[in-house]
C-alpha cells in the first residue's frame, strides 16, 4: 500500500559533480541512483540540493521552530506513542474497546494526504486537486468507484469538507482514520452507507468520526500525556545531534541573531532544548552550560492552553533553568 501513496515524482533539472565531472540530469525520484552509486558512503545523505540561491550575508535574524526542526522525534516510536494515546482517548469517550487492538503501521501513512470527511476517504491529489489515489479504510478504490464519488476525479479544496494531513504530527492520525473507517465499514453490527455507517437507529457519519479523532488528537497534545511521556523518555523519543550546538554557535559568531519560535509551552520547550544541548563529552558552547544561551530570544506559550496571540518573548537573561 505504501508504494501507491508515498511515491513522489519531481522533474527539476539539477547540476552536480560526479567523479569530478559536472553533469546535468532530470531527477525523477527523490534520490538519483547514479548519484548514490558514485558517491562515497554517507556522502549523499549529507548533500543539500537547491534550485534557487540566496545570499546569506544580509540575513541578520535566523528563526527556528522546535518540533521537527531543532527537535527531531524518532520514528516510528513517537508516532506509535501518539497513536496509542489517541486510541485510549477515543475509548474513554465511548468508542469500542476493540480499537485498542489497532497496531501502528509506519509503512502506510505519508504526509500530504487529504481526508474527505464526507465520504471517509484518504486522497492523494496533485497540485490541481486531481485525484491520483483514493483509499477507503484500507481498500484502494478502482477508477470506476472513484468516478462515482468524484466526477472527473477532481475535488475542490474545501476546508469544511477536506482536511489536509500535511505534517509529521499527522502521521498517526492518518493511520488511525484509516483504521477506524476500515473497522466500522466492516463491523458486522454496522451497515455501510455513502457518508457513514449505521448500527440500528444510530447513524455515525464519517465526518463525526473525523471530528472525534481531531478532538482526541488535540486533547492528547494539549491536555493529555504525549508531552509528559516524551519528557519521561527523552532518549526513546527525541534524537540528539552534537552538531546542533555548533550550528547555532556559528550563526551567532557570524554576527546574526538566533531566535526560537514555538507554540509549545515554555516548560516543555525548556526540557527538550536542555536535552538537545546536553553533550558533556561533545560539542557545546564554551561560555555557558545553559542551552538557552544558544538563542538570543525565544517565543513560547507560557501554558499549554495559551493561544498564539499570547506568545511570550523571553530574553536571554530570562532563559535560565532557575526562572
Amino acid at each position: 500500500m505504501r508504494s501507491h501513496l508515498s511515491k513522489e515524482i519531481a522533474y527539476t533539472v539539477y547540476k552536480t559533480e560526479i567523479n569530478g565531472q559536472r553533469v546535468s540530469y532530470s531527477q525523477h525520484d527523490i534520490l538519483y541512483p547514479q548519484m548514490l552509486a558514485s558517491s562515497p558512503p554517507n556522502e549523499a545523505a549529507a548533500r543539500i540540493f537547491v534550485n534557487r540561491s540566496l545570499h546569506l550575508e544580509n540575513i541578520k535574524f535566523y528563526g527556528f521552530d522546535m518540533d521537527y526542526t531543532l527537535a527531531e522525534y524518532k520514528s516510528p516510536q513517537y508516532e506509535r506513542l501518539g497513536f496509542n494515546l489517541v486510541k485510549a482517548r477515543l475509548v474513554s469517550l465511548g468508542y469500542p474497546q476493540e480499537i485498542l487492538e489497532f497496531e501502528y503501521d509506519p509503512s502506510f501513512p505519508v504526509r500530504g494526504l487529504w481526508f474527505d470527511s464526507q465520504f471517509g476517504n484518504l486522497l492523494k491529489v496533485d497540485a490541481y486537486g486531481n485525484i491520483l489515489v483514493c483509499v477507503h479504510g484500507f481498500e484502494f478504490l478502482k477508477h470506476s468507484q472513484v468516478y462515482e464519488l468524484y466526477p472527473n476525479k477532481f475535488l475542490q479544496l474545501d476546508e469544511s469538507r477536506v482536511y489536509v494531513l500535511n505534517t509529521l504530527f499527522n502521521l498517526p492520525e492518518t493511520y488511525l482514520l484509516a483504521c477506524l473507517i476500515d473497522f466500522f465499514t466492516n463491523f458486522p453490527e454496522y451497515t455501510r452507507e455513502k457518508t457513514g455507517v449505521k448500527g440500528g437507529d444510530l447513524f455515525m457519519s464519517f465526518k463525526s468520526i473525523f471530528q472525534d479523532v481531531r478532538n482526541a488528537v488535540d486533547w492528547v497534545h494539549i491536555q493529555g500525556d504525549l508531552k509528559s511521556e516524551t519528557i519521561k523518555n527523552l532518549d526513546e523519543y527525541v534524537k540528539k545531534d552534537e552538531r546542533l550546538p555548533m550550528f547555532l554557535t556559528r550563526i551567532r559568531e557570524s554576527g546574526a541573531k538566533v531566535f526560537l519560535l514555538t507554540n509549545s509551552e515554555y516548560c516543555f520547550t525548556d526540557k527538550i532544548m536542555t536535552y538537545l544541548f546536553d553533550f558533556p563529552h561533545g560539542a557545546r558552547l564554551v561560555d555557558s552550560d545553559d542551552s538557552s544561551s544558544n538563542v538570543d530570544a525565544m517565543a513560547a506559550n507560557p501554558t499549554p492552553r495559551t493561544p498564539w496571540s499570547f506568545l511570550v518573548v523571553f530574553s536571554p537573561a530570562e532563559l535560565r533553568p532557575s526562572t
